[in-house]
């Protein structure tokens, strides 16, 4: 489908290879995906035709172009949403390194229309942080208490009752003693 998107708008196969010389390994990867679009995008009403330098040149159906160009738009809307989460990772990431925060320390987290909570930390993955609850509100052990009766101690040490919180849901992190904060920027704003 890359390739059909190039076609359409007259590229030559010279201006479609990587910059740099390929390999023939890479050479041969990309005539075996280009020959799988073509043949895909043959069977659903594409054709081909020669322009005046009798270059062949895949012409795409509108219907055709208008996925490519939906798929385009939705991979590149997923790429900066994943960079936007990363972002959001990297300042907590920095704010636990700098607050020497480490595994099963209490944080207090406020989320995006929500209330605060206490919680232990648990791991930074990508855009989740991953915690262990102990309960609503600050100091709220109602639920951490049951678990560990449930579960023993060693339920905390073995890291399990882990739940995960979306960092663009996260509106602030601070510290157990309230003296260190994050405040997250909107998503919508890096």
């Amino acid at each position: 489908m890359r390739r059909a998107f190039c076609i359409t708008h007259n590229k030559s196969m010279k201006e479609k290879m990587p910059i740099g010389v390929p390999t023939p390994k890479e050479r041969a990867e990309l005539e075996k995906s280009y020959a799988i679009s073509d043949a895909e995008l043959l069977k659903n009403g594409a054709s081909y035709e020669f322009n005046n330098k009798g270059e062949k040149i895949l012409n795409a159906t509108e219907d055709q172009k208008k996925e490519i160009y939906c798929d385009f738009e939705r991979k590149a809307k997923e790429k900066v949403e994943a960079e936007k989460l990363e972002k959001l990772s990297q300042l907590i990431s920095e704010f636990f390194k700098s607050n020497k925060v480490k595994k099963l320390d209490s944080i207090f987290i406020t989320t995006k229309g929500g209330s605060g909570q206490s919680y232990k930390f648990h791991s930074l993955d990508g855009g989740n942080l991953n915690i262990i609850d102990t309960g609503s509100g600050y100091g709220g052990t109602a639920d951490f208490m049951r678990k560990m009766v449930e579960r023993g101690d060693s339920a905390i040490k073995n890291d399990k009752w882990t739940d995960s919180i979306g960092v663009d849901n996260i509106k602030q992190i601070q510290t157990d003693d309230f003296k260190n904060e994050l405040i997250l920027p909107d998503r919508n704003k890096i």
